[in-house]
Parts: structure tokens; C-alpha cells; sequence
């Protein structure tokens, strides 16, 4: 489950980074946050491959989890998933403005389009029947330890990406906020 998530995930980043307009990316924004198979026909022919294999994941997640009786499980895969792609959509809303953003505003969108909040909920999935409703909802909490690691992954990613990666950046905002400056604090 958590491989096909990721590669969903790593799909629709590259949406969002290189392929779509912003009209495009809205509209997609727009059918996930409805999450409704109907609304397939309005998006772009790349779009739509995705959008439906996207909820094809999620069903067959479900489904799976619908053996052990844990299949309201996926509600919380759902919800981060759309956390997750609202971050991807500011991201591009600031690139296709020219805006780049102070360090701290980045930040903010940076963290939770990490995926760790999404990943981590569907590698509970896999512990079974160990997993209670609460551990999600504490996952979906956004704690400490959380927060930590998302800061981490944002951070390790824009830095292995920094300098060929035409997209806003946490070192990018850092330079640009201190005149270029990397030293500066």
C-alpha cells in the first residue's frame, strides 16, 4: 500500500512541479477535494489517467483494510492526501506568480508537502490489527515527532535539489530573504 501511495505521490509532485498550468492544477485540486469519480471528465487528458488510477488506489487500500474491519482507516489517507496536494497548489500558485516567499512562509506549505503525515498514516495500515482509530487521529494531530521528521525531509529534498530543480526551494527563500547572503542570520 504505502509503495503505491508513494508512487501516486511522487506522480502528481510532478504534476504540479513541471506539467500543469494553473488552471490545470486547479481543477485537479478541485476533483480531489471532491474526491468524486464523476468530475474525471473535467480535467486534461493526462489528468484524468491519474485522477482515476489515484482513486483506484484508494479503493483497493480499502478494500483491503475492509478484510480486517478497518477500512474507516482510509478516511485519514483521503484527508492527508488533500493536505498534501493543497500544499502542492500554493506552491505552484507562488511559482507562476513570481512570489518567493520568506523562509518561514515556505516553511509553513514546505513541512506538510514533505508526505510524512500521509506516509505515516498508511504505514499504520500495515501494522493491522495493532492499530487503533486514535493512532490516526494522533498521526493526523500533527505531532512533535511529525513535525520533526517533516522538517527534515523538506529540507534534505530541497537541498538535493537545489541549483537543477526549477521550483521554490527552503535554501532559495533562506538566499533570497538575505540578499544571497547564505551566511547571513
Amino acid at each position: 500500500m504505502l509503495a503505491k501511495v508513494i508512487a501516486m505521490v511522487s506522480v502528481i509532485d510532478d504534476i504540479y512541479d513541471i506539467y500543469g498550468t494553473l488552471d490545470e492544477l486547479t481543477l485537479l485540486m478541485d476533483a480531489i477535494e471532491r474526491w468524486d469519480l464523476s468530475l474525471v471528465d473535467q480535467l486534461p487528458p493526462y489528468m484524468k489517467y491519474y485522477y482515476k488510477s489515484l482513486l483506484d488506489v484508494y479503493v483497493e487500500i480499502e478494500e483491503e483494510l475492509g478484510k480486517t474491519g478497518k477500512s474507516y482507516l482510509v478516511h485519514f489517507m483521503i484527508e492527508e492526501t488533500k493536505r498534501l496536494v493543497r500544499t502542492y497548489l500554493q506552491e505552484a500558485k507562488w511559482v507562476y506568480s513570481g512570489y518567493i516567499p520568506t523562509l518561514e512562509e515556505y516553511m509553513k506549505v514546505g513541512k506538510p508537502s514533505s508526505g510524512y503525515i500521509l506516509f505515516s498514516s498508511v504505514s499504520l495500515t500495515a501494522i493491522g490489527e495493532l492499530v487503533s482509530k486514535e493512532a490516526f487521529e494522533w498521526v493526523a494531530s500533527d505531532p512533535l515527532i511529525l513535525q520533526g521528521s517533516e522538517i527534515i525531509g523538506r529540507l534534505m529534498n530541497d537541498l538535493a535539489g537545489f541549483g537543477f530543480e526549477q521550483k521554490i526551494s527552503a535554501d532559495g527563500c533562506y538566499m533570497n530573504q538575505n540578499n544571497g547572503n547564505p551566511l547571513q542570520k
